[in-house]
């Protein structure tokens, strides 16, 4: 059932994207190439860093528990490229897509659009499939998949989705319960340690921007 959604999300994600493209004037030649980096970079980002920080809790061949990414690599050595098999983080598959199509900035907002999609059917999958899991039983695969259709509307550019995204994943963290998704330092999760650092990034390139703008302005005004 994992994989069906998966393949769902990914399916619909990208017919989406298309379909976006093409309304805004752009070409079936440029967008299929563009696309298939994403979805290149997605896969293999997302595979990767659930080796990496969701090693811990794997069972071996020889019914031993997993504690680290060497163990389970030594276990387990194609296990990133087990497509079929549940682990998929998102942030990875984001970090992946971003660093393949990251030139072809005029993509973004239709990027966006399929992004959400997909990440709204991979949740309602996560849902079926008992993953990330919230404490008391909370369903937050669900809450996360009406916050990626809220994002479908609402967000209008890939900036504004990345705060959004960000700020909303480090506090839904805190209502999440399986533990095997990495506790790092202060109690935080990995996708909160990653989100903190997003945030940051953020935050320093629209100070960035803030202060060229204003150098700007004052240079107008000068001359």
């Amino acid at each position: 059932m994992y994989f069906a959604f998966m393949a769902a999300g990914y399916s619909l994600g990208s017919g989406l994207f298309i379909w976006s493209a093409l309304q805004n004037g752009h070409k079936i030649g440029p967008a299929f190439k563009v696309l298939s980096l994403m979805l290149l970079g997605a896969l293999l980002g997302s595979k990767l860093f659930h080796v990496l920080f969701e090693a811990y809790g794997h069972i071996g061949p020889d019914g031993q528990l997993i504690h680290n990414t060497w163990e389970l690599l030594q276990a387990d050595p194609w296990h990133a490229l087990r497509f079929d098999d549940p682990g998929y983080v998102f942030y990875g598959g984001l970090l992946g897509a971003l660093i393949l199509a990251w030139r072809y900035q005029d993509f973004s907002l239709h990027a966006v659009k399929g992004l959400s999609l997909g990440l709204c059917i991979g949740r309602i999958g996560c849902f079926f499939t008992g993953c990330c899991y919230g404490i008391a039983n909370l369903p937050v695969q669900l809450y996360e998949a009406g916050f990626a259709l809220w994002l479908l509307f609402k967000a209008q550019s890939l900036g504004n989705w990345l705060w959004a995204y960000a700020i909303w994943r480090f506090f839904i963290e805190f209502l999440r319960a399986d533990s095997s998704r990495g506790i790092w330092a202060l109690g935080l999760s990995s996708s909160q340690w990653i989100s903190a650092i997003l945030l940051a990034l953020l935050a320093g390139r629209a100070l960035t921007r803030a202060l060229k703008s204003s150098q700007i302005h004052q240079t107008r005004i000068q001359v």
